[in-house]
């Protein structure tokens, strides 16, 4: 039990331990260079990469394959035109050639 004065003095300290370390420590951790440093240091906070940042230029990127595949596209529809446009000239060729009997055989179909 509290004995008089004594007590008094032990719990007047255990009070002003109770307020003081925390006030002391809201002092302390309260500068906000601390925290930077301390948040540095433990690395409380990761955040994952922004996956909106640098995205003009991967649509930049994007839109110059594209035009580079529609090119290479576009140069294999000709070759391919070319391709069919000598082979249908040659069968024109062999529908002219047939003669007389094919064409009357076959006038209805003619374009």
């Amino acid at each position: 039990m509290v004995k008089g004065r004594t007590g008094m003095a032990l719990e007047g300290w255990k009070f002003g331990i109770y307020l003081g370390i925390p006030l002391l420590a809201s002092w302390w951790y309260g500068d906000p260079e601390r925290q930077k440093a301390a948040a540095e240091y433990w690395q409380y906070v990761k955040y994952p990469p922004n996956p909106t940042v640098g995205m003009k230029e991967k649509f930049i990127e994007q839109r110059q394959k594209y035009e580079e595949q529609r090119k290479v596209y576009s140069e294999q529809l000709k070759k391919l035109d070319d391709l069919a446009g000598s082979e249908n000239d040659h069968k024109k060729d062999l529908q002219q050639n047939r003669g007389f009997w094919w064409k009357l055989a076959f006038w209805s179909k003619q374009e």
